[in-house]
């Protein structure tokens, strides 16, 4: 029926978690093994992943899901938006914002929490930065 009325429900967005999508042996393209799940009018190849910590509230609260868009490239990244930042086997949910050294060259990212007050910013070298992933849509009241 949903095919006769033109209605594509393929399962677009891959649910993780935050442990496997940390480990170099995930791809976005793998995982047959994890859940996927489609959201009407939430389109492309997305990756989503539950929220442990409060590091961005009140944005976004421990127990929310977040789904991402990864980036085809870096340089795609905009700054102060939300992004899944994937190093060294973490995965961090913070705002980002481009570094550079005195020669304008990009090195480093900054990851800054919305609950500044309890987290301070870090820096990541953009060399140990395995993925970078948008933060397009946020879940809440699931847990």
């Amino acid at each position: 029926l949903a095919m006769a009325l033109g209605i594509n429900f393929s399962p677009n967005i891959l649910f993780t978690n935050v442990e496997a999508f940390a480990s170099n042996t995930i791809g976005v393209d793998l995982l047959e093994e994890n859940e996927r799940f489609h959201i009407p009018g939430v389109i492309g190849d997305l990756v989503a992943f539950n929220i442990n910590g409060d590091s961005m509230a009140p944005t976004i609260l421990s127990g929310d899901m977040v789904i991402c868009k990864p980036l085809e490239s870096h340089n795609e990244m905009i700054d102060n938006e939300i992004y899944a930042v994937v190093a060294n086997h973490s995965v961090w949910v913070k705002r980002v914002q481009k570094c550079f050294d005195r020669h304008h060259n990009w090195t480093h990212l900054k990851l800054v929490s919305d609950n500044h007050i309890e987290f301070d910013p870090f820096i990541v070298e953009l060399g140990e930065v395995q993925r970078l992933l948008k933060v397009q849509r946020r879940l809440t009241g699931l847990g």
